[in-house]
């Protein structure tokens, strides 16, 4: 099956927490509203997330995404911290729709549990072990007084031995997430297919910062290039002293190596952004890839950090979407 992932209600830059969640749990939610739609849902939490918000609501069929993933989002009171990502379902009473939202619902989950690491067990063990948590769990174990998703899920026919079940096996097929609001991108068929999509990709917001790819190519036999830059989403934002590209095992959080880059003066970004510290908001490296098994797909990360050897993170920027292979 696929899904589609639709942004239109994702905080902006200025909006909810800038705190990196822990990867502790993914937490499982219910809206418990009968009359609100999914789009109500997202649309409401856009409007009123000071209020709370999670990462993610499954409705309508599709993904809003609300929360940026990896980040803390409120929907869990003292577990918020620990959850880099928290899902609301659609509570809806029409059978058909719930059963495309469930399925939807699980195969979030596990994408989200494969992209940070966490197991694919629920409920399992007390605070501290890791794995999807329903909202009745941090009621358990953290306070509060909700027991969602399990009463709207045991009207819809699925227990909750059910549930785990699916979360830990999913469904037998492959599910490929499709964003909306963007045009669908032709896969890259040769090196300068390759080289047109890196130069039209949008810049990536993550965290407190923005980020772009320009380059990303094998120069030479087994050596790659990689060139961008990273600006602070804020005028007067913090940013790190050193900058780095991370090279990352596509579709993990595996890192494979980190070169250090020199500060590469971009004016132009600077005066786009509104940013008013210094200009040296570029990096462009190349790096010896050769002794990486053949075949391995790798995306980036650009960080800027406080310390020489790449740690002290302060801001990184992902760049999930595009990635080369090896």
């Amino acid at each position: 099956m696929s899904y589609t992932i639709n942004k239109e209600f994702m905080l902006a830059a200025n909006e909810g927490d800038s705190r990196k969640a822990q990867n502790w749990y993914i937490i499982a939610h219910e809206t418990a509203n009968p009359r609100a739609t999914g789009r109500n849902e997202a649309s409401y939490m856009k409007n009123n997330w000071r209020n709370a918000y999670t990462t993610h609501v499954v409705g309508d069929g599709i993904v809003y995404l609300i929360g940026e993933p990896g980040y803390v989002s409120w929907g869990a009171l003292d577990a918020n911290c620990y959850a880099p990502a928290q899902i609301e379902l659609q509570h809806t009473t029409d059978k058909a729709l719930f059963e495309k939202n469930y399925r939807v619902y699980v195969e979030l989950i596990r994408d989200l549990c494969n992209q940070f690491g966490i197991p694919k067990t629920l409920d399992a063990g007390g605070k501290g072990i890791k794995g999807v948590k329903s909202h009745q769990w941090v009621t358990q174990n953290y306070g509060g007084d909700h027991t969602d998703p399990y009463g709207y899920l045991a009207s819809m026919g699925i227990s909750k031995e059910q549930f785990a079940r699916d979360i830990a096996n999913g469904f037998g097929s492959s599910c490929k997430t499709v964003t909306a609001q963007s045009k669908p991108v032709a896969k890259p068929q040769t090196p300068s297919d390759h080289d047109k999509a890196v130069a039209a990709s949008k810049a990536v917001h993550q965290g407190n910062a923005w980020a772009k790819l320009d380059k990303f190519n094998e120069v030479s036999k087994g050596k790659v290039r990689i060139a961008g830059w990273l600006v602070p989403d804020k005028p007067d934002g913090p940013i790190g002293k050193c900058a780095y590209i991370l090279i990352m095992k596509h579709g993990t959080n595996k890192e494979i190596t980190r070169v250090a880059s020199q500060g590469i003066k971009r004016p132009d970004v600077k005066k786009t952004y509104g940013y008013k510290g210094g200009d040296a908001l570029g990096m462009d490296v190349t790096v010896d890839l050769s002794w990486v098994k053949k075949g391995t797909k790798i995306d980036i990360i650009f960080r800027r950090c406080n310390q020489a050897n790449g740690e002290g993170a302060v801001n990184d920027v992902r760049i999930r979407d595009i990635y080369l292979t090896l």
